[in-house]
């Protein structure tokens, strides 16, 4: 969580725990007459990009619907870091089909290596509205708010109130005025372009809804013609888990609901689960894209961010399988509830040690972890003085180790041969993320409660039963147990 921390613009709480840090833009949004600080940047820079933000909240708040029990002692501060962001989300939606989903110009941000504290730069709005529609985003922030109600639920019923009225009006938005997020804002397009298309995030933000309203209206959205849609993709098994693509992870809230007799099969839901089915096998058989290690690798760029996703959507999905008395079936091969647990216990072990580095990926834990992370306010002096724009770049391209150590950021990760080269420049490896670490808080606190796993060898199903269509074959499973690694009580994640 002391990353969470580290992220935060704005006017900083008394209880700041991030010595280095301090208000910074505070003047954002005032172009547009709205205090748009207070947010949340994405990772080594300044710019706040309301998608990466909106996935980062609506992931913490799964991990905390899920498990928020489980946080113990950091309970209160994993929710008072999910108020931060979804505070600043209702700031950012002042009418019915307007939203605000940038405060910062990306390419002149970059330009500079500069503290938050020392920007002097101008940091325009950017928003998307009924004539410049942007469905990914705007369904995105109706997903995160929704989720977030049922954190708040029995916390501050008032503010719960708040958070459905507005995910309601925003998923109404992004469903009625269709269109590209980063055809609406060019500024995104370069940053966060819609690969995937907006089909998975109104999937999303409508299982959310309904897991926060029971509203049967939700449910027919979810089963009715726009299960068919091609470009919505709904039935599609997806690869990855992340900012872009969270179908898998829509897809497990609609599972969900068959598995726990909570609605009837015969539905669309069944095609879901199937799809969901699918990702999870390719992840557990060891037939997605890997390291030598056999850490799953999707591409250079931040590949961690792809493992705490779908390590954390795993190890949920097993509890739901647990909770249904049901297991996975990949390939003939059965996969229970423990054996899924400890497929994701595996991914959080190499991100904290584990791997063949003997390295944590983790900053902050353990003897051996990034010293040199790209990220503007950890890598310059806190010495008073006031570096201008280009005056940082001595401290981008410095050899030295960061003056600030950024605790409990996860940084972008290794190669896809297991290397890792700690240095600024390589901002690929190096960078941390707020939507690799969101995840990772439910995953961890998942493991905080299961200090000992079974082994983990699948078991053949009886002959003659299918596998699912979209699973492919099964190759040496990665599922084998090993000790936990972080055996933590969350503090500084």
């Amino acid at each position: 969580l002391l990353f969470f921390e580290a992220q935060r613009s704005g006017k900083l709480p008394a209880d700041n725990r991030i010595p280095w840090r301090g208000d910074s833009c505070m003047s954002d949004g005032s172009d547009v007459g709205l205090d748009l600080s207070r947010a949340y940047f994405d990772s080594g820079d300044h710019v706040v990009f309301g998608l990466p933000l909106s996935f980062t909240l609506s992931m913490m708040a799964f991990g905390l619907v899920e498990y928020g029990d489980l946080y113990w002692t950091e309970q209160d501060r994993a929710v008072a870091a999910l108020k931060w962001g979804t505070d600043w989300l209702l700031r950012a939606h002042p009418s019915e089909n307007e939203l605000y989903v940038q405060v910062g110009d990306g390419e002149k941000d970059h330009a500079c290596w500069m503290r938050p504290e020392d920007l002097d730069m101008q940091r325009p709005s950017f928003k998307v509205d009924s004539s410049k529609p942007g469905s990914k985003v705007a369904a995105e922030a109706a997903a995160a708010l929704a989720a977030a109600s049922i954190v708040f639920r029995e916390r501050d019923s008032a503010y719960h109130d708040v958070l459905i009225f507005h995910a309601t009006q925003l998923f109404h938005f992004a469903d009625q005025y269709r269109g590209s997020y980063s055809d609406s804002v060019p500024a995104a397009a370069a940053f966060y372009k819609s690969y995937s298309g907006y089909g998975d995030e109104l999937l999303w933000a409508a299982a959310w809804l309904h897991r926060a309203t029971s509203d049967p209206t939700y449910i027919a959205y979810m089963t009715g013609p726009n299960s068919n849609d091609g470009p919505l993709n709904w039935k599609g098994t997806a690869s990855e888990i992340s900012w872009d693509d969270k179908r898998a992870a829509a897809q497990l809230l609609a599972a969900r609901l068959v598995l726990l007799g909570q609605q009837p099969s015969g539905t669309a839901l069944d095609h879901y689960k199937k799809a969901l089915d699918g990702f999870v096998c390719s992840y557990v058989t060891g037939n997605t894209p890997k390291t030598a290690a056999r850490l799953p690798w999707i591409r250079e760029w931040l590949p961690l961010q792809y493992v705490t996703t779908s390590a954390f959507v795993i190890a949920v999905y097993g509890d739901v399988l647990q909770q249904a008395n049901a297991s996975l079936t990949c390939s003939g091969s059965t996969y229970t509830s423990d054996m899924l647990l400890a497929y994701s216990k595996k991914q959080a072990d190499y991100i904290l040690g584990a791997n063949p580095r003997g390295m944590s990926y983790m900053v902050g834990l353990g003897e051996s972890f990034p010293q040199r992370v790209h990220h503007r306010a950890a890598s310059i002096p806190s010495d008073g003085v006031h570096y201008k724009c280009g005056e940082g770049f001595k401290f981008f391209q410095a050899s030295n180790p960061n003056p600030h150590v950024l605790e409990g950021a996860i940084v972008g990760g290794p190669d896809q041969a297991d290397n890792f080269q700690d240095a600024r420049t390589n901002f690929k490896q190096s960078e941390a993320s707020t939507y690799t670490n969101a995840p990772f808080l439910g995953l961890v606190a998942r493991l905080s409660s299961s200090r000992a796993l079974p082994l983990a060898t699948p078991v053949p199903t009886s002959a003659g039963q299918p596998a699912p269509a979209a699973t492919p074959a099964a190759t040496t499973p990665d599922v084998a147990p090993g000790p936990v690694a972080c055996d933590c009580d969350c503090e500084g994640f």
